[in-house]
């Protein structure tokens, strides 16, 4: 879309005009403006590109944090299906050295995907791995957790948790990732799961 329009005052009245205009009647050209008489006022047209914003067309809501979670949750699910029934190969072929190449295998397209529907993340889903979010349980599995915002044309709707349960002494994934979508209000300390 370019810049953004810059909210500009023309004799008493306001109108948008294209920063980059370089000249009023260009200005008054690019925002669609007509001018009824030589002395009369002018009269706004709103341009048509200002129709275009998500905000204003219902027919392309946001989505929930649980539509949006199911989402990405059946993705996965459905990368997981590739997977050879060893867990350590894709079914056409590539082999995983270790557990965080299966997660890259099973999160990779997601971002493509979501971002034709206008969903893009504040950091690279899953979010960045941080140690803290590391737990171990008694039976040697390891449970990390992933933590990334998700923006629906750039207005934030959800923070998405990815529960990644692995082994550190084989490349096979115990479980599939399990991934879950909270409102913007959760705080990350309640979830201990």
């Amino acid at each position: 879309m370019g810049t953004l329009p810059c909210l500009c005052r023309d004799i008493g009245s306001y109108f948008f005009t294209d920063p980059s205009a370089r000249s009023p009647d260009e200005a008054l050209s690019f925002i669609g403006f007509k001018r009824f008489s030589r002395h009369g006022p002018t009269r706004p047209i709103l341009a048509p590109y200002l129709l275009n914003f998500s905000y204003m067309n219902p027919s392309n809501p946001a989505p929930t944090p649980q539509t949006l979670g199911d989402e990405i949750q059946a993705y996965v699910a459905e990368r997981q299906r590739e997977l050879l029934a060893s867990g350590d190969a894709s079914r056409d072929g590539r082999r995983f050295s270790w557990c965080g190449e299966i997660l890259d295998f099973l999160t990779e397209g997601l971002g493509e995907r979501l971002a034709a529907k206008g969903i893009t993340f504040t950091s690279v889903f899953p979010g960045p791995l941080r140690l803290m979010d590391e737990d171990q349980q008694p039976n040697g599995q390891h449970v990390r957790r992933f933590w990334t915002v998700a923006l629906h044309r750039g207005c934030p709707i959800a923070k998405i948790c990815t529960l990644f349960f692995h082994r550190h002494d084989q490349v096979k994934l115990p479980q599939t990732p399990r991934v879950i979508a909270y409102g913007l209000n959760h705080h990350e300390q309640e979830d201990r799961r």
